[in-house]
């Protein structure tokens, strides 16, 4: 394996090669939710090929709907529906 991948699992037991790229991405839109920061939101989902659906990319990583994100995940105690 070569020093610019790393080696991802996702949930449905597939992996995949990650690119620096890819996760610094990522890890920056993380960044950005943790922020609440809807413009860094849009610019890193754009750069991982998601375009204008930031919002929706958001709540599927996190789990939460539009409104906890943006109240702020860590201080927003989560709903039943978005208990699993």
């Amino acid at each position: 394996m070569s020093g610019a991948y790393s080696q991802g699992k996702f949930s449905c037991s597939l992996s995949q090669e990650l690119s620096n790229e890819f996760r610094w991405e990522y890890s920056k839109l993380w960044f950005s939710i943790l922020n609440k920061d809807k413009d860094g939101m849009r610019q890193h989902c754009q750069n991982l090929g998601v375009g204008n659906l930031y919002f929706l990319l958001a709540c599927m990583v996190t789990g939460g709907t539009w409104e906890t994100i943006m109240s702020g995940i860590q201080k927003t105690k989560w709903t039943n529906s978005e208990v699993i």
